[in-house]
């Protein structure tokens, strides 16, 4: 057991930002000791150590602390107290590829509408692959999965909606964690994320958003069902470089397709690009108006880069 003081000189950390780690994240979990005193078992020590050699791999503290103590500890290897071995998810999706063995238990937990193995899938996929991976290619590839089997009728709209909203939960988090934060810059034209009116699906979204914080653009995510007179009014108040706008239902882009071509004359110094299901890169009448069109799947990084420039 340590003090604080003997904690920070073994771990290199200084005590006022161990004490920060402790109050913001749990990292640590301290003892009290007879006299009143705060100690700390081992374990902190080895969760530190774990701490840093994550950052020195490029990690930021924001995404560790979305693992969370436990998962930072196995994936490890070191010893977890109260921890028995991980049950291995028995799953009959046919899961091929790198990353099958994280993408079936997704599957399956959406099929028997199981939270607990969920989570426990999720954390399994963020502490062992990088968040990029498990972003563009385990979350991706789970959802279009999903998809299929909601269709198949083998997993309800119940499923995929627990699914949607911890995996959004989960990318809302990363989206913090990776991005700068939306202050005024000389320097930098922030961007927007958000999707048609009337679009509510927004994992999508959150990929790209998550994938242009990555590039180290200020971006503001708006979210689903966004009113274009409400995005008129951020595109006034920000002085935005580039709108990002998905839509998923043909439907759904049909019915606002002319306000859409309003807004782009509008703003014809504004690059506005657009991703989803019910767009195709063959419509000319968004081209014509300076629209680029971002093909399905949209979210996949080297497509996001590419429209960048």
């Amino acid at each position: 057991m340590y003090k604080i003081g003997t904690l920070a000189k073994k771990s290199g950390y200084s005590p006022n930002l161990l004490r920060v780690w402790e109050k913001r994240y749990g990292f640590l979990q301290p003892l009290r000791g007879s006299g009143g005193q705060r100690l700390y078992p081992e374990e902190d020590l080895n969760l530190l150590r774990v701490i840093r050699s994550e950052l020195e791999k490029g990690r930021s503290i924001g995404e560790l602390a979305l693992l969370g103590r436990a998962q930072l500890l196995l994936a490890s290897g070191m010893p977890v107290a109260g921890s028995g071995p991980a049950r291995q998810p028995q799953h009959g999706f046919g899961e091929q590829g790198e990353y099958g063995d994280f993408i079936g238990p997704i599957v399956e937990a959406a099929v028997a509408l199981d939270l607990t193995a969920l989570t426990r899938s999720l954390d399994a996929a963020f502490s062992r692959l990088s968040p990029d991976v498990v972003v563009h290619k385990v979350i991706a590839t789970a959802m279009e999965r999903i998809g299929d089997e909601w269709m198949k009728g083998t997993v309800t709209v119940a499923g995929e909606h627990m699914v949607s909203s911890l995996i959004e939960y989960r990318l809302r988090n990363l989206l913090e964690a990776s991005g700068p934060r939306m202050v005024a810059s000389p320097t930098q034209s922030p961007v927007i994320c958000a999707c048609f009116p009337g679009e509510e699906h927004r994992i999508g979204l959150l990929s790209v958003a998550y994938c242009l914080a990555r590039q180290g653009l200020t971006v503001l995510y708006l979210g689903a069902s966004l009113p274009f007179s409400a995005l008129e009014v951020s595109i006034h108040q920000l002085g935005v470089g580039s709108v990002w706008l998905s839509v998923t239902s043909p439907e759904i882009f049909q019915s606002n397709r002319r306000q859409f071509l309003n807004l782009l004359t509008a703003y014809p110094a504004v690059r506005f690009i657009l991703g989803g299901q019910a767009v195709t890169a063959e419509d000319e009448e968004l081209s014509t108006k300076g629209c680029h069109v971002c093909p399905y799947p949209c979210s996949v990084p080297k497509v996001i880069l590419s429209l960048m420039v």
